[in-house]
């Protein structure tokens, strides 16, 4: 019988721990795809009106605030990298961030600019890939 030593083994985990799945896994999505519907969908409604000497500053702010539920999600399973398939899971989500800010845009604007829809698919790329990197596994040696 091996005994057990919490300050050698605290980087050692069980098959049932690695294995683990996540709680939100259907709710999450779901709830990020409805939110940033709502945050393109404002965009895209008060898009004639924040215009200032031709800044838009609704599109700054949403996108800041797309950018950092983002960045959110990376650290969030940052943390949890015990999860079965953690990686996936982060894509998953963050394509789901993306889409629901595209729609919510296409849903409300009276003309969908194709630009915008480029631009939302460049930054999903990029911020995917960077999350990526971020959440390589940790080597356990």
């Amino acid at each position: 019988m091996r005994k057990e030593n919490s300050l050698l083994d605290e980087h050692l985990t069980d098959d049932e721990q690695l294995n683990r799945k996540d709680p939100l896994l259907f709710t999450r999505p779901i709830g990020l795809l409805l939110s940033m519907g709502i945050v393109g969908t404002i965009s895209s409604l008060v898009r004639p009106y924040a215009n200032y000497h031709g800044i838009h500053y609704e599109a700054i702010i949403s996108l800041i605030l797309t950018i950092g539920v983002s960045i959110y999600l990376s650290l969030y399973f940052d943390n949890r990298r015990h999860y079965h398939q953690y990686r996936l899971l982060y894509i998953i989500n963050t394509l789901v961030i993306w889409i629901g800010y595209s729609l919510g845009l296409w849903l409300a604007a009276d003309n969908f600019l194709t630009e915008s829809l480029v631009i939302n698919g460049l930054v999903a790329i990029i911020i995917a890939i960077t999350g990526l990197l971020k959440l390589r596994p940790k080597n356990l040696s």
